[in-house]
């Protein structure tokens, strides 16, 4: 599903909502199957900037995934972002610090993503 926003200043921006789930499990497929070993992948392909009023869109779209299906793998795609702000870096943060995982292209972006991920890894007491 594709979301297409705009931002106050005119920028148009989308947010690609992509859920990877299968089709609908048969009885008998699911039997013997636990709930926790069923997971769907969704992923947010953002496009633009994550600033201003991006952040907490981006923020109530996750938290809305998460809550849903609590077993997702969210994976947020940061390829085509060209500007983070510090807001949008601390929500980052704490997706990173739930385990969201990220795509990047670019050094600036793979850097910020490295950070994140180090700094979520250094909050579990592991190594990245």
């Amino acid at each position: 599903m594709h979301v297409p926003l705009a931002t106050a200043r005119g920028r148009l921006g989308l947010l690609v909502l992509d859920r990877r789930a299968p089709r609908p499990f048969s009885r008998e497929e699911l039997e013997g199957t636990s709930q926790a070993a069923i997971q769907i992948a969704i992923a947010l392909e953002l496009h633009g900037l994550l600033g201003g009023e991006w952040v907490p869109l981006l923020e109530q779209h996750w938290r809305a995934i998460v809550h849903g299906v609590a077993s997702a793998r969210v994976t947020v795609v940061l390829s085509n972002v060209d500007f983070i702000d510090p807001d949008g870096e601390h929500l980052l943060q704490r997706m990173a610090d739930a385990g969201v995982r990220f795509v990047v292209s670019g050094c600036m972006n793979g850097y910020l993503v490295d950070r994140l991920q180090a700094n979520a890894c250094a909050t579990k007491g592991a190594r990245p």
